[in-house]
């Protein structure tokens, strides 16, 4: 099945993974279509027809096209990096480093 959807779509075959888990569900990694992988569940392949398979595998393969694990890992990385600057400004500020202007503002004029 994936053999016949990478046909259709030009792409290259990714690995395909089967987990061995009862919990419906499937996903794709890998940074490009040229190292990616397919996984399904057990769960899945015992729940669905072969046709909602097929959506499924098809969903997860355009997940690889369109190489959003390579986006969704650069957009988290600049969300850390916005969150540590935020974090390192806010834990200076509450331990001292704001401390001489407040002290200068508070002092009595000689």
């Amino acid at each position: 099945m994936v053999d016949r959807l990478c046909a259709i779509a030009d792409m290259p075959k990714p690995v395909v993974a089967v987990s061995e888990m009862d919990m419906p569900n499937a996903f794709a990694t890998g940074r490009n279509p040229d190292h990616a992988v397919v996984c399904v569940t057990t769960g899945l392949l015992r729940r669905l027809e072969p046709a909602e398979l097929e959506g499924v595998l098809a969903h997860e393969l355009s997940h690889v096209a369109h190489k959003d694990v390579a986006v969704i890992t650069v957009a988290s990385f600049l969300g850390v990096i916005a969150g540590l600057i935020v974090r390192f400004a806010f834990y200076s500020q509450l331990f001292g480093g704001g401390a001489g202007t407040r002290t200068r503002r508070w002092s009595s004029p000689r």
